[in-house]
């Protein structure tokens, strides 16, 4: 038996568990009858949009992984990017397993011929990219936010810390080639040497940083918009501006490696974030259900476009997380 698997297995359950538990508390402490009532009111072509934000959003990112990769060096053509970018997204939500869209894009881009730093590296610079912009949008919204947060939570001008830091990681990034100089001394550093100077190349492009950047902020966006046109289509009352106010705290939460995909996370956030401003917990937990259900429609279509693309000896079953520890 090979040693790795007791230990995903176990890891797993730990995720189904977790991701359970927190959906049976939520049911338990909403209505379920009148969530049943406004699913059934629901429109169909509103759902159908909402997966379609959520595929755009999946696009997107394969569209800002490629930009990255071909301006820091070598890379794969625009249909190869978003094939394996497609891979990802279909693993992240529906694939029961422990390895996530991001050892799925290195293994794959490894398979494809890039290096396994490099793919790495370009893996790590796009989420870099993305955290970016969730700072960024923390920065521009938390003033909306802050009028919705108890008092305790000490939101209020918190835009003078996330500014700096996001101003701290900005300059780092643009001279990180500089900042590999004094690294150079130390073998063990090479890789970060490796990483600080394609870092640099990106965000010493001009254009191409803010561009990199502000793909980001549109996937949040249409995140947003996706949990708004849900939220109205269900009689909630929301302002579309303190959504996307809220995206990067959900997002954040989601993060936390402890549910499957995010599910149970995502509704516990959605459904607290949401009762600051009065509404109600039952329709807010629909929402968040309808929204993480067009997120797994939305990957189910990418799997189908990586399905058609893949070549004979592709198989996401083959992938190990031990290949990136040898």
């Amino acid at each position: 038996m090979d040693v790795y698997q007791v230990p995903k297995r176990s890891i797993i359950l730990i995720k189904v568990f977790i991701s359970l538990v927190i959906l049976a508390i939520l049911f338990a402490l909403t209505d379920v009858t009148k969530m049943l009532s406004v699913m059934m009111d629901i429109n169909p072509l509103v759902i159908l949009f909402s997966v379609f934000l959520c595929f755009s959003q999946m696009v997107l990112a394969g569209v800002r992984w490629h930009t990255i990769g071909v301006r820091t060096g070598d890379f794969f053509d625009f249909f190869t990017t978003i094939k394996i970018n497609s891979a990802a997204m279909f693993s992240n939500q529906i694939l029961p397993t422990s390895i996530g869209g991001d050892l799925v894009k290195t293994a794959l881009a490894r398979q494809g011929g890039l290096a396994l730093g490099r793919a790495i590296r370009t893996v790590l610079l796009d989420r870099i990219t993305g955290l970016i912009s969730l700072i960024f949008l923390l920065a521009a919204t938390c003033f909306f936010s802050e009028n919705y947060v108890p008092k305790e939570w000490g939101l209020n001008g918190v835009q003078f810390i996330i500014v700096p830091i996001l101003s701290f990681l900005l300059v780092a990034l643009y001279n990180g080639a500089k900042i590999s100089t004094l690294c150079q001394r130390f073998n063990y550093l090479k890789w970060s040497i490796k990483f600080l100077k394609d870092a640099s190349a990106l965000f010493r492009s001009g254009w191409t940083a803010v561009y990199t950047v502000c793909i980001s902020v549109f996937i949040h966006s249409l995140g947003a918009l996706c949990v708004w046109i849900l939220a109205l289509e269900l009689g909630l009352n929301i302002n579309y501006i303190i959504v996307l106010a809220f995206l990067p705290l959900i997002s954040l939460a989601q993060l936390i490696p402890v549910s499957i995909a995010g599910w149970g996370v995502r509704e516990g956030a959605v459904v607290s974030l949401f009762a600051l401003m009065g509404l109600d917990p039952s329709i807010s937990l629909v929402v968040s259900l309808l929204w993480g259900g067009s997120i797994v429609l939305a990957a189910v279509l990418s799997g189908l476009i990586w399905i058609f693309m893949r070549s004979g000896n592709e198989n996401l079953r083959d992938i190990r997380t031990s290949e990136f520890y040898n």
